[in-house]
């Protein structure tokens, strides 16, 4: 039985007022304040509960960005593609095949990103081509996303630390968000409310009709810690790995054992480091006790698995160490908003 606790009714004090409020700086919110900027509205709240911009992408970790090509087409354009124009700028930023590489059959450049994951085609497809997968350092990509914004200053106002936790609702109409902070509870009230939370936290009060079921054999029903490690000899590591399947294979069987869960290490945009994704079995992430026990459950077998993989494959990891652990889960699913979608043919 549940219990409850009735809380007072008490006023809250309005922080601030807006045109268009979006709520969470992840990939879409930070695009969506971007672009709302860029199209000539200059009266912009951007709320992000964390420390920075990107979400699942920088603080979950989501380092390698595939698929963004087909044959020697490139068909992601607009602000993802200006992040990786504009890091491609910064020494050592990121790592992957140029535009004017995508869709190459040259055995040469095959062999060059064959070991990068998704930087070719499949061995399937014939003939094998290169395609277009960007890596991408987190840490670098919250700078150049604080630079966007910077840029935007007198359109944009941007504030950090703030958790919206409810919409203000007059009928079915929002009208605002309630946020949690250092400096309490506030209000921010906007003519024009975007839930970018990934979770849907707002619409989901709004009375929004959603979805959050999913096949737990899919996945979408697993979540992730990733972690990178450093002091590993990453070009080894592919040399031994396409010279030796069968082994790759069993040492992912072994290292899977060891964890109780499937994880595999995998290229970043540097060759002294790895990062490690994993995937835990149906888990939701917006349950308390999941996201617990997602980040407690692979801390617990961090050490173990950097110590297997140096004894296992020490020609590439004997100085492997823990270089960091991402600051948020990795989420594969979460409440998807219930819509129609109107698609409009050829114009």
């Amino acid at each position: 039985m549940v219990k409850y606790y009735h809380e007072q009714a008490n006023s809250i004090p309005i922080y601030d007022e807006c045109d268009i409020l979006v709520v969470g700086g992840g990939a879409a919110g930070h695009s969506a304040a971007i672009a709302a900027a860029r199209a000539g509205n200059k009266n912009i709240i951007l709320l992000e509960r964390y420390g920075y911009m990107g979400g699942d992408a920088t603080g979950g970790y989501v380092v390698m960005v595939p698929n963004l090509s087909w044959y020697n087409k490139s068909f992601v354009r607009g602000l993802q593609e200006e992040w990786f124009t504009r890091l491609e700028k910064v020494p050592g930023a990121i790592l992957g095949p140029g535009f004017d590489e995508i869709g190459n059959t040259s055995p040469l450049l095959i062999d060059r990103w064959q070991g990068i994951n998704d930087c070719v085609s499949r061995l399937t497809e014939v003939p094998i081509r290169v395609t277009r997968a960007v890596y991408f350092d987190p840490d670098q990509l919250k700078i150049e996303m604080d630079k966007m914004l910077l840029e935007e200053k007198d359109r944009i106002r941007v504030y950090c630390h703030c958790w919206a936790t409810k919409p203000i609702m007059e009928g079915n109409e929002i009208k605002g968000v309630i946020f949690e902070s250092k400096e309490g509870r506030k209000a921010i009230m906007a003519k024009v409310v975007i839930d970018a939370t990934g979770d849907g936290d707002i619409f989901s009060q709004a009375g929004a009709p959603y979805s959050d079921s999913t096949d737990g054999t899919t996945r979408a029903s697993t979540m992730a810690l990733v972690f990178r490690v450093a002091g590993v000899d990453y070009p080894a590591y592919d040399r031994w790995k396409r010279a030796n399947p069968a082994a790759y294979d069993d040492m992912v069987k072994s290292l899977e054992r060891l964890a109780g869960f499937p994880i595999r290490p995998l290229p970043t945009n540097r060759d002294d480091m790895v990062w490690f994704n994993n995937w835990l079995p149906n888990r939701s992430c917006i349950k308390v006790k999941d996201l617990t026990d997602t980040e407690m459950t692979v801390r617990n077998v961090i050490r173990d698995v950097i110590e297997f993989m140096r004894n296992a494959l020490p020609i590439a990891f004997k100085n492997a160490y823990l270089y960091d652990i991402a600051p948020q889960t990795g989420n594969r699913n979460s409440r998807r908003l219930k819509v129609y979608i109107i698609y409009i043919i050829g114009r």
